[in-house]
């Protein structure tokens, strides 16, 4: 028995079939998300879609697809801050050896015309 072999369908044609349309909606979003995360970090972000094909009544023809997307956005860069170690292991703000300054602040200088020099 010979078989013929059928000409397969592109994945863009057989995605939306694919648990009613949701593994479409969901890798477009996934997709949406990497560009605009890469694009904002200057880094790399990564998709990976992985697809489960069981095999349910082998007369009929069926099998279950079930879909997992999964994306990797790149994080954003935190630099931190230096704060200061008290002996009890707390920390602080301020260096606790150093005094703290009681300053005030004065109130803001009223604005004044500025006067043109002239020139020759």
């Amino acid at each position: 028995m010979e078989q013929n072999e059928k000409p397969f369908k592109l994945a863009t044609e057989q995605i939306p079939a694919i648990n009613g349309g949701w593994l479409d909606t969901e890798l477009g979003q996934a997709m949406s998300d990497a560009v605009r995360a890469a694009l904002a970090m200057g880094k790399q972000a990564e998709i990976t879609l992985k697809l489960k094909i069981q095999p349910q009544n082998i007369a009929q023809g069926t099998v279950k697809i079930s879909h997992d997307v999964m994306c990797k956005l790149p994080k954003e860069k935190r630099e931190g801050g230096i704060v200061f170690a008290t002996p009890e292991g707390n920390i602080q703000a301020h260096d606790p050896a150093q005094g703290q300054l009681n300053l005030k602040g004065i109130s803001e200088p009223k604005e004044k015309m500025l006067k043109l020099a002239k020139t020759a």
